[in-house]
């Protein structure tokens, strides 16, 4: 395997085709347009939106990453066990280093070849992170460290048309964080399917490791997405403050806005939207949109999805879980909280 050493820059590829990354502005004003009003959720997750939810990660009532790092502490050999002896790595969003280096110590430790890719849509936080794990992996002759600039569809089509990356032939995808369930249900099955197509493409076996969260202890989640205060209001509201950036106004200042949570118990989700006290007109060229007084945009959800929603996923993906590791208290992820999502 051809490797850098922990002193050399990670190679970083440049994969953007999507529409959403190269006409953003486009993207919101589309989707305010809508009869029921959306906007993209990448609007979180730039540089600023990176640092404002590293920081919500700290809070104490936000209770997922403490026990995803229960989970990967006491699982992390046998995870590295359940993976190839020779396989690429790609992890969906890299914002998190340490959860990264507890699972590529445990396949160092264990002697298996990995080509680790961080797919992230931020170019700054994935610098940042790549130098990281270079710094700390590089002197592992088994493990490359390289970089992916792009959302997840520009990671399906980089997949499927650049086989010549990769020294194997097979590859797992790493999905920590909840981040799946940032998705609906329908959007995260269609995604892994996606994946799973690419790498038929690719001639390439799939495998999935993924983290998700199924508490369903409604006053624990309103704590923990609490949108009126705290660190965790301020990452759920910089969605507004991106769009005045993009639209290059202080439209989404002139008025109240109001962040919304909502639980859905019947399908296991939060859902928050940007909602104003008064009308507002947001224009950009010769397009205008109005949002009324009390008219809810839709931004964010987090699922809080049990294991048998986790299974319906994975097999309308043309998947099936494979193996399932838990927190000792089964308080994060009660049934399935790390899946290995296993293609047939």
């Amino acid at each position: 395997m051809s490797t850098t050493t922990a002193c050399e820059e990670p190679v970083l590829r440049d994969i953007r085709k999507s529409l959403e990354l190269l006409d953003l502005k486009s993207c919101v004003l589309s989707g305010l347009s809508q009869p029921r009003k959306a906007i993209p959720s990448l609007l979180l997750w730039d540089e600023q939106g990176l640092k404002n939810f590293n920081e919500w990660t700290k809070c104490p009532h936000y209770y997922p990453m403490s026990k995803e790092m229960e989970i990967l502490e006491m699982h992390k050999d046998s995870m590295a066990g359940a993976l190839p002896d020779s396989s690429a790595l790609v992890e969906l969003g890299c914002g998190n280093v340490h959860k990264t280096s507890i699972i590529l110590s445990a396949l160092a430790k264990q002697g298996k070849e990995v080509q680790y890719y961080a797919l992230d849509v931020s170019e700054t936080a994935l610098r940042t992170g790549l130098q990281a794990l270079q710094a700390g992996f590089g002197h592992f002759p088994s493990i490359s460290i390289s970089g992916l600039l792009g959302t997840y569809d520009d990671c399906v089509d980089w997949i499927a048309n650049n086989t010549a990356s990769f020294t194997t032939r097979s590859v797992t995808f790493l999905w920590v964080g909840n981040s799946v369930a940032n998705l609906s249900k329908t959007e995260a099955s269609d995604l892994t399917g996606h994946f799973r197509r690419a790498c038929a493409v690719a001639g390439m076996h799939c495998h999935f490791l993924v983290s998700a969260d199924a508490c369903a202890e409604e006053n624990k989640l309103l704590k923990a997405y609490n949108p009126d205060g705290g660190l965790s209001s301020l990452f759920l509201r910089y969605g507004l403050l991106h769009v005045n950036k993009l639209l290059r106004a202080d439209l989404f200042n002139d008025v109240v806005w109001n962040c919304l949570l909502e639980y859905d118990r019947e399908e296991n989700e939060i859902l928050t939207f940007y909602s104003p006290e008064s009308d507002v007109t947001i224009s950009s060229g010769a397009k205008s949109v109005t949002v009324h007084h009390g008219e809810k945009i839709f931004f964010f959800r987090s699922g809080k999805w049990n294991g048998d929603q986790m299974r319906s996923i994975a097999q309308q993906g043309g998947f099936q879980v494979s193996q399932v590791w838990g927190d000792a208290k089964q308080e994060y992820g009660k049934l399935s909280p790390k899946v290995n999502f296993q293609g047939g």
